[in-house]
């Protein structure tokens, strides 16, 4: 594994740039229970059990630094990070035989958040990461059920709409409330997959957000806006690293 230097706020920017920021879990662990301040207490979990060879899904850490980085640079993120974040979705690919963003067998991500310090209910997760108009159809064909497909797609609008692009949880609601009116029925889970596949529920209430990708720039939006934008976190004293994990 690379050397890793922790940073804080005031050191210098070329030494942040040279900071490993991506560390991955599964048939390759970077990390383990040590190193806390750097991955955040769930990520260092992650790292440490993948290594002694319990069943964790594969996944990678975006480090603390990067919520630190953000705070220093203007709202921005490490140069490298896109980089490696891709190839560290392309680790868990070739690790499950799966593709981000593909129909056929589609790769889905929830990501969670971890402090160096314990902060619980603080931090959103988000579900599903990865579904699209083209790979709900992929997950209903790799189910066998479009209800749970389709509403796994929906769940997972819910939760970026309100929790990274700040759209208010009431707004969907109403859209729900009116797909169960128009299908003659009282509860979410009496919505069939076709009530959810033709309700207005995808989208064009997200003020016109991009939803049709959902890659890589918004899972780094996530984590780190999550983080550092909605919860204004003291990363001086916190910091937040985000876990990407195969769903």
């Amino acid at each position: 594994m690379a050397p890793v230097t922790s940073k804080r706020m005031g050191k210098k920017n070329a030494q942040v740039e040279q900071s490993k920021f991506v560390f991955e879990f599964g048939t390759k662990t970077d990390g383990n229970a040590t190193m806390r301040e750097l991955l955040g207490g769930k990520g260092a979990n992650l790292a440490e059990m993948a290594s002694i060879g319990l069943p964790v899904p594969p996944g990678f850490t975006i480090s603390t630094e990067v919520c630190t980085y953000f705070y220093e640079h203007d709202r921005k993120y490490p140069k490298t990070l896109a980089t490696d974040v891709r190839k560290a979705i392309a680790s868990v690919e070739s690790q499950l035989n799966k593709n981000f963003g593909a129909r056929k067998n589609p790769l889905l991500v929830s990501v969670r958040s971890g402090a160096r310090d314990s902060m619980p209910g603080m931090m959103d997760t988000i579900l599903n990461l990865g579904l699209n108009d083209e790979t709900v159809e992929g997950l209903t064909e790799v189910s066998g059920n479009s209800r749970f497909a389709w509403d796994c797609y929906r769940r997972f609008i819910q939760m970026y709409g309100d929790v990274v692009l700040g759209v208010p949880h009431d707004r969907f609601e109403v859209r729900l409330d009116a797909a169960k009116e128009a299908a003659g029925v009282e509860n979410d889970v009496d919505l069939s997959g076709a009530d959810l596949s033709g309700a207005d529920l995808y989208g064009a209430h997200l003020n016109g957000a991009d939803l049709s990708g959902a890659i890589l720039a918004n899972a780094i939006d996530l984590g780190v806006s999550t983080g550092a934008a909605l919860y204004d976190i003291n990363t001086d004293f916190t910091g937040t690293g985000f876990d990407p994990v195969a769903a």
